[in-house]
């Protein structure tokens, strides 16, 4: 017995010597940077000791600074077992469930959080923005407000503009990232929010000055000229008799977008070189015979003829407006910039044909990345009216994911399982251009009908994102498009009644009286 008693003891210690090993190496792994090693490391130490708190809650840490959420979030509901009134790890579990996009499980941590420390600044300012992206406008104030009284700081002062910007206060939206501002003059975070708010009530001075630091401050990585000093020079000027290599945006739907300006920069440069997202680059190179278009990996490979650091000036396209888009005039009215192959909408145009000639429609309802994909999606059950108009054939046209929407898009579309709209968007740009009407929310596809020149409808929510001006008719970057915005948010229904009733004045009475006339003919 005595004997049992001492072995079990010695593997107890043996068991600790090794968990301290694995431990103090871990330390200094952390303590040097080294994230992924001093993991494997925790790891093995939990593995000895699964109750150790420490353990857990810096493996929680780490794990969130590597961007790993959900393995994050499993330590921090370990680690939350063995503390169940730590306010500080249900905070941290709400971080990470709303990285995993588990909005409802974050607001509740978050609540947790605030029930076991109601001074809780930064939980009240978690709550408060989780409770933005489910739209719970005014809990999301209430909470805010809450946590400015208690912690008056950029990051609650931003969520406010945020929020004030998306219910379409936008002077309100202003004058809180101002007051950020006026306590951290270089946030590059605030000087975008603030840019957007100012493009989109069409102040293009100060809006395009602020957008393009912003965007500076995302791409230092990025090779590109140095800044312009001096102010007379933000014209297409800068332009003339100068080699200009334009880097691609971040972003399909702003890469097209930002490509409108590409034809201003060819008619004044010297050269132009053009580097863009690889799925674009055919269609690009069609579009813009007069310029070298290539992709990224091209540009770091090397190619022929390309020799980027002779350029005059190396510029993202998202600068691009700051020289050539000063005011709404300064958007040219053209049909299409973009084009697509030719036999290829021949070859959908003959794909789409029905025997009564229906009015060919491609519609997508999904868009937005993060928390504004449920802002600018519209889900289908609000299309269903519109999905049923006599007289015309709906296409699919959204891309990723579609399974949960099968059954509806069976019943209400038509689709062909050799397309892939996220992927080959040679394939979409030729799909899109053989369309009678695109009716899409504001996504990529948006963007493509536009460059294309195809009519659209684009749905907006209330306070739509800054490319579209507060939905601004017609759309000055693109001729084609026309915009429905929410007059409330989240209330689709007086946004549909609307498009139904273009769509019938617009398309239909007067194919009706096509057909009447052929009739009688």
């Amino acid at each position: 017995m005595t004997d049992s008693i001492t072995s079990n003891t010695q593997d107890q210690d043996e068991k600790h010597k090794l968990f301290l090993r694995f431990f103090n190496k871990a330390l200094i792994l952390q303590a040097n940077n080294q994230y992924e090693q001093a993991v494997e490391y925790y790891e093995k130490a939990a593995s000895l000791k699964p109750d150790h708190l420490p353990t857990r809650q810096v493996m929680g840490y780490l794990y969130q600074s590597l961007q790993r959420f959900p393995e994050a979030l499993e330590q921090y509901k370990q680690a939350i077992k063995l503390h169940e009134n730590s306010a500080i790890l249900q905070n941290s579990a709400g971080l990470c469930e709303e990285r995993c996009k588990n909005l409802p499980a974050a607001k509740q941590h978050y609540l947790n959080a605030i029930h076991l420390k109601h001074n809780n600044s930064e939980a009240l300012n978690n709550l408060g923005n989780v409770c933005r992206k489910l739209g719970e406008y005014e809990l999301a104030e209430e909470y805010l407000l809450s946590a400015l009284r208690l912690k008056i700081c950029v990051e609650t002062l931003a969520n406010l503009g945020v929020l004030a910007s998306e219910r379409g206060n936008l002077s309100l939206s202003m004058s809180f990232y101002e007051h950020a501002l006026r306590l951290e003059p270089d946030n590059p975070a605030v000087k975008w929010n603030l840019s957007l708010v100012l493009l989109s009530t069409g102040n293009f001075d100060k809006g395009w000055q602020l957008y393009d630091q912003g965007k500076l401050a995302q791409t230092r990585s990025k090779q590109i000229s140095p800044a312009v000093e001096n102010k007379n020079e933000f014209s297409i000027e800068y332009f003339k008799n100068k080699s200009v290599y334009i880097r691609g945006e971040q972003g399909l739907g702003d890469e097209v977008m930002f490509a409108s300006c590409i034809p201003d920069i060819i008619a004044v440069a010297k050269k132009c070189t053009v580097e863009c997202d690889n799925r674009l680059l055919p269609l690009f190179q069609r579009s813009f015979p007069d310029t070298i278009v290539l992709t990224e990996y091209d540009s770091i490979v090397g190619l022929p003829n390309v020799n980027k650091t002779s350029a005059d000036i190396i510029i993202s396209s998202a600068s691009l407006p700051r020289f050539i888009r000063r005011g709404f005039a300064e958007f040219p009215v053209r049909k299409n910039y973009l084009n697509a192959y030719k036999e290829a909408i021949q070859h959908w145009r003959k794909r789409y044909a029905t025997p009564d000639k229906k009015l060919n429609i491609g519609i997508s309802w999904r868009g937005g990345i993060n928390d504004e994909t449920r802002r600018r999606s519209a889900g289908l059950e609000n299309w269903k009216n519109l999905l049923q108009t006599p007289g015309c054939q709906f296409i699919n046209l959204q891309y990723g994911d579609v399974t949960a929407e099968q059954a509806y898009i069976d019943k209400y579309m038509r689709e062909w399982p050799d397309t892939n709209h996220f992927h080959n968007i040679e394939q979409l740009a030729a799909q899109i251009s053989a369309l009678d009407l695109v009716i899409t929310v504001s996504n990529v596809t948006a963007h493509l009908a536009g460059a294309l020149g195809v009519p659209a409808f684009v749905l907006l929510p209330h306070s739509p994102n800054w490319r579209w001006f507060m939905g601004k008719n017609p759309s000055p970057w693109y001729s084609s498009i026309t915009l429905f915005t929410q007059d409330q948010p989240d209330e689709w229904q007086p946004v549909f009644q609307k498009v139904e009733h273009a769509l019938q004045v617009k398309y239909l009475d007067k194919t009706a009286d096509l057909v009447s006339h052929d009739e009688h003919s």
